[in-house]
Order: structure tokens, then sequence, then C-alpha cells
């Protein structure tokens, strides 16, 4: 007999950075890969922006905190088949199939990221508790992938990589004279942009230092997206690298805006020392935009060869990456044009797809033993 399965998603962290962007370009895609052989649900908190297409179902708990695991009990009356997490929290008495998303481990990998000792100890053991707990992981890059073999100690059968996806958004101006119109209002001529928080993983002291000397060279700017103003540390590296006018921090920039500030770009900078994808790197080839990245982790398999790759512990290296990007003509279309053709792989479409496989796969077989 023929059954439609109901897959039921957890969205409340659409308006997040990162995992928001995976709920609204990945998710968003699942109806139209569903073939008709699932429905989708959308579990969400009032107030949020809703997914196309998905009916919503609001509850209370909030994501990020120990109510999360009342979520089973609030859609005990939502007879779905599988929850689909994005995320390490994760309601560990979920009593049917859960897939959850782990886009990486930077908070095993690089401790420092989380400030506190109490959130770092919780987070590290609730990504444990819930990979063990969850039928199947989804991540993003084959590296996040065997970073979670390893680490977590995850048998590869309960793995599976499905990329992340490019929003349409980004794409090259439609309308160039518009881009130009807001490169005027910055108030600032050619610029490198790197899009990214102040987190040890990004790398921006040394960003900061490299940049002094393209400035020195070229007269560029460096703009900052995600970072409303220098803490003191990196304040402190700005004044004594003697660049505090050349240097720009705009903190959020609203999703309609952010490709402009891709499209007006001379360079886009990813100089991670650890990333499970680098959505900026692709962001940016989507918008036209060369791309210099750092040669660790996900980073690497993602951009291929439409990048040129530094290592992002050698100042010398990401200073003469940035200038070869901006001063070389052929060099620039090169990477334009690789770029072009390497987001094609990147698509909300493909991931969907992918993503559905992986619901068919956990929804036909017999739940696997536990670790």
């Amino acid at each position: 007999m023929y059954c439609v399965r109901r897959i039921a998603l957890d969205t409340r962290l659409i308006t997040h950075t990162g995992v928001g962007t995976y709920i609204r370009t990945v998710f968003g895609g699942l109806p139209q890969a569903g073939g008709g052989d699932y429905t989708f649900v959308a579990v969400t908190n009032l107030g949020l922006p809703t997914l196309p297409g998905i009916p919503a179902v609001p509850v209370r708990s909030r994501p990020l905190n120990i109510g999360t695991q009342l979520l089973p009990w609030e859609l005990r009356h939502v007879p779905a088949d599988l929850l689909h997490v994005p995320y390490f929290t994760a309601p560990l008495t979920w009593p049917r199939r859960l897939v959850l998303t782990i886009h990486d481990l930077i908070s095993l990998a690089i401790p420092d990221t989380v400030e506190a000792p109490l959130r770092r100890m919780a987070s590290a053991g609730w990504t444990r508790l819930a990979a063990r707990r969850a039928d199947m992981i989804v991540t993003d890059s084959e590296f996040s992938r065997h970073d979670i073999e390893h680490r977590l100690g995850i048998p590869a059968e309960r793995l599976a990589v499905v990329p992340a996806a490019v929003a349409p958004e980004f794409r090259p101006a439609a309308d160039p004279a518009a881009v130009e119109t807001f490169h005027r209002g910055l108030g600032i001529e050619r610029y490198v942009l790197c899009v990214g928080r102040n987190k040890p993983h990004k790398n921006l002291r040394r960003l900061i230092r490299a940049f002094r000397r393209v400035r020195e060279l070229l007269g560029v700017h460096l703009v900052i997206v995600g970072l409303a103003a220098p803490p003191p540390s990196l304040g402190r590296e700005i004044t004594s690298a003697g660049i505090g006018d050349a240097v720009r921090c705009v903190g959020h920039v609203p999703g309609e805006l952010l490709p402009l500030y891709y499209q007006a770009a001379a360079a886009v900078v990813l100089p991670s020392l650890y990333e499970g994808f680098g959505l900026p790197a692709l962001e940016g080839m989507a918008c036209g935009t060369p791309v210099v990245a750092a040669n660790r982790t996900a980073i690497p398999e993602v951009v291929g060869d439409a990048a040129v790759l530094v290592d992002p512990e050698d100042e010398s290296a990401l200073a003469e990456g940035m200038a070869r990007v901006i001063q070389d003509t052929e060099l620039r279309q090169r990477l334009r044009e690789r770029g072009f053709a390497r987001v094609r792989r990147f698509t909300p479409e493909a991931a969907a797809t992918r993503l559905v496989a992986v619901y068919r796969r956990v929804l036909n077989e017999s739940r696997p033993d536990r670790p």
C-alpha cells in the first residue's frame, strides 16, 4: 500500500546566520525534491519567518537551550515519521526517526570558540549525546564527515554528506549601475571583503597583519561583514598596524544587501583556520568576485581550483594572495570563470535531492545498533 511519509523540519533558527541560511536554501527546496512521496511541516516559533509551501507548526520551546527537550511532547499530535534538526541540540527523547545535521566540530577542535567554560562543556556533551541518538548524521563536507567519524566515534554508515547550497540571490549583478551606486555609498574605493565573526578560527588578527602589506602596496580597504566593531584585541592590532582608516566593520548585513557587498568587492578573502564548509567563498564566486582562501580543513574541497589557496598562518602568503588577485587581470578572469563553474555544483535543488535520498534511506532501514 502506497504511503506518503511526513517529515518534520526544525526551522527555529531560520533567522540565524549560518544555520538560518541552510534552513532557507536546503530545507526550502524539499517540497519540490520530495516528488510526492513526502510531505513536510516546519517546526517554528511564533513570529519567525516561514518557508514557502511548507505548513508551519508553532511550538514554544527554544532551540538552543534545555527547553528543546520538550519538543517531542509539543509535537505529540503531529504524526511525523522523521524529525530533522539542523544543529546539535536535538531532542534526545524523540521517539521516531531522527536526522541530525552537524555542520562542523569547531567547538571540539578549537574549544576557545566557545568562551564560557560551562557552555563549552555543555556544547561538547550535547553534541556527543545527540550524535549517538541520531539515526543518521548529515554534514556539509567530506572533511566534516571524517572529523565526526573520528572525534565522535560514529560509524561511517550513519554519516551522509550533503553539501550546503548557495542561495539564488548570489549572482553577478543584473544592474551594474546599482552596484556602482552602492559602492559609492560606502565612501571607499577598491576593497577586500571578509565575511565572518571575531572567533579564534576566523583568523582575523593574522588577516589584519597581512592586509597592512596589501594596503601599503595597493591602497585598498578591508570590509568585514559580521563584525560591528573590533573587539579590544583586534582593535589594538588594527591600531598597531596603522590602518584604522582602511578597515571598515559593518556588522550584520541584511540578506538583500549582502550580494551587493560581494559584487562590489575587488576580492573575497576567507582566511579561516577551520571551516566545516566555507560558504562565503562560494557566495563570492557566485557573484563573480575572485576568492583567496585558506588551504585548511574543508575549504580546498569546497573551492577546488576556483580560488587562490594560501597557508592562513603565513601572513606573507596571505598578503601575496590578496595582492595577486587584485592586480592580475588574467588571474581574475580565470578565477571568475572557474568560480561560476564551481558554484553550479552547490545548488539548493541538488542539496534537497540528496537530502531526500537520506530520508528515504533512513525510513526504509531498520534502526542500526547504537555504539
